[in-house]
C-alpha cells in the first residue's frame, strides 16, 4: 500500500534512496564497455543499484533516452576521456548535466543522498 502511494505521488520518479534504478552507466562506444562495466562494479560494490547499457544496437542518445524513460535517477556517461581520467559525466533523468566527476566523488554524493533520505538528489548533486 505504501509503495503504491509513493509511486503514484512521485509519478514513478523514485527518490534516490528508495530507487531500484539509482544509476545507469552508458558507454559512448563499445570500446568503452569495459570501463563502463568497471564503474558499474565499483558503484555496485559501494551498495548502489546500478546497471550498464552495452547494447551495440543503440546509439549514445538512444541509451541516454532509454535510461531517462526508465527513470534512472542518474545517468553516467563514459567515453575515452573519462576512461583515461577515472571519471564519469553525470546527468539526471531530467537531462540536467552536472559534468565530469571522479567515481569516488559520485560514491560520496550517492552515500550522502542515501543517508539523508533526500527527495531531491538530482537537484542537489
Amino acid at each position: 500500500m505504501m509503495r503504491e502511494l509513493l509511486v503514484l505521488s512521485s509519478s514513478g520518479k523514485w527518490p534516490f534512496w528508495l530507487s531500484p534504478r539509482q544509476a545507469l552507466v552508458v558507454p559512448v562506444t563499445s570500446a568503452n564497455d569495459e570501463y563502463a562495466t568497471k564503474v558499474r562494479d565499483q558503484l555496485h560494490g559501494a551498495g548502489f543499484m546500478v546497471s550498464v547499457d552495452t547494447d551495440p544496437g543503440r546509439t549514445l542518445n538512444k541509451k541516454i533516452r532509454t535510461g531517462q524513460l526508465a527513470q534512472y535517477n542518474f545517468i553516467l556517461v563514459v567515453g575515452d576521456k573519462e576512461s583515461s581520467s577515472g571519471t564519469v559525466n553525470v546527468r539526471t533523468r531530467d537531462n540536467k548535466v552536472h559534468g565530469e566527476h571522479t567515481v569516488e566523488h559520485v560514491i560520496e554524493r550517492f552515500r550522502a543522498f542515501a543517508s539523508s533520505k533526500t527527495l531531491e538528489a538530482e537537484q542537489e548533486y
